[in-house]
C-alpha cells in the first residue's frame, strides 16, 4: 500500500508564515527538468564512458615497440579536462630470458602515436618460463585539446616472444573524461 501526505500548507520553521502548496508539482514531467550539460557539471564529475575489450592473442618478438591493436577513442569536450585510462584483465606470458617492456601512447587527432607513459611492464626473468600477473592500471592523462584522443598499449621484447593478452583472457580498455 503506497503512503499519501496531504497538506495544504506548510509553516515556516520560526512560525512567521506558511508556504501554500496548491498543485506545485502538477504537470511537471522528466521532459520539463533541466538538462545539465558537461560544461555544467562540477570538476572531477563523470563527463562520458568509452569501452572496449579483447580476448585476442596479443603476441611480439620485436625489440622496438608495437601496438597492441586494443584502442579506444573519446573526444574531449573541454581541453581543461582529463582522461582517466583503465587497463584490467588478461595476462602477460614470457619465455626464458625474456625483459618484457610495455608502454601506453596516445594518438591525437589521427596523429602518430606518442608514448604518455612508459614501463607499465617491466620484467627481468631468466628461469624456463613465466605466466605474469593480469594487467592492472590506472593512469591520469592531461591531453590538453578537444580533438579525438586514442589510446593504445604498446609493448615489445628482447628476446624470444612476449605475449601481452593470452586467447584465453580477455583484457579491457576503459577511457573516462573527467572534468577538469
Amino acid at each position: 500500500m503506497a503512503s499519501k501526505i496531504k497538506v495544504d500548507q506548510i509553516q515556516t520553521a520560526d512560525g512567521t508564515g506558511t508556504i501554500a502548496l496548491q498543485n506545485q508539482l502538477s504537470g511537471m514531467t522528466t521532459a520539463s527538468l533541466p538538462t545539465l550539460t558537461g560544461t555544467e557539471m562540477p570538476t572531477g564529475s563523470i563527463v562520458q564512458v568509452v569501452s572496449t575489450h579483447s580476448t585476442a592473442n596479443m603476441t611480439t618478438t620485436s625489440s622496438s615497440m608495437v601496438g597492441t591493436g586494443l584502442i579506444a577513442t573519446i573526444t574531449p569536450s573541454s581541453s581543461s579536462n582529463k582522461i582517466l585510462v583503465t587497463i584490467a584483465g588478461g595476462r602477460t606470458d614470457v619465455g626464458h630470458a625474456h625483459q618484457p617492456r610495455a608502454s601506453l601512447r596516445s594518438s591525437i587527432n589521427g596523429a602518430s602515436y606518442t608514448e604518455i607513459l612508459t614501463n607499465i611492464e617491466e620484467r627481468t626473468y631468466t628461469g624456463t618460463a613465466y605466466w605474469g600477473d593480469a594487467h592492472a592500471l590506472t593512469y591520469l592523462y592531461s591531453p590538453n585539446t578537444t580533438n579525438s584522443v586514442a589510446i593504445q598499449p604498446y609493448f615489445m621484447t628482447n628476446t624470444s616472444t612476449h605475449y601481452y593478452n593470452t586467447s584465453s583472457c580477455s583484457i579491457g580498455l576503459t577511457l573516462m573524461e573527467i572534468k577538469g
